[in-house]
């Protein structure tokens, strides 16, 4: 699947909770007030927008004066406006294997 590209728009307004965000001809739509701020933190597209929101809600809730959890709403209701348009790996990532690290058991040893 191609990027989604992100654009502002200022015919739309954002509530805590809520991107407002939508799919107009391939490209994620979402308020000005959202896209600005989103933008001067590096975030270009979708795929981006949801790594960087599931990564860093704090910023993101500091970049628009809400709460963390109105982020983690708004992250979730994003979701379901993007599924189909991005891939799933991106909207319900994996976690990483933790991989062994240390001293081993001496009683494990041969």
């Amino acid at each position: 699947m191609p990027a989604v590209a992100i654009e502002g728009t200022a015919d739309e307004s954002a509530a805590p909770g809520d991107f407002h965000a939508r799919i107009i001809g391939g490209t994620l739509v979402l308020p000005e007030e959202v896209a600005g701020p989103l933008r001067r933190q590096g975030v270009r597209t979708a795929e981006d927008l949801v790594s960087y929101l599931q990564a860093f809600p704090s910023s993101v809730a500091d970049a628009l004066h809400w709460s963390v959890g109105d982020v983690r709403r708004a992250t979730q209701n994003l979701k379901e406006t993007l599924r189909g348009h991005i891939g799933e790996e991106h909207l319900d990532p994996t976690s990483r294997p933790n991989l062994p690290t240390g001293a081993r058991d001496p009683d494990d040893l041969p």
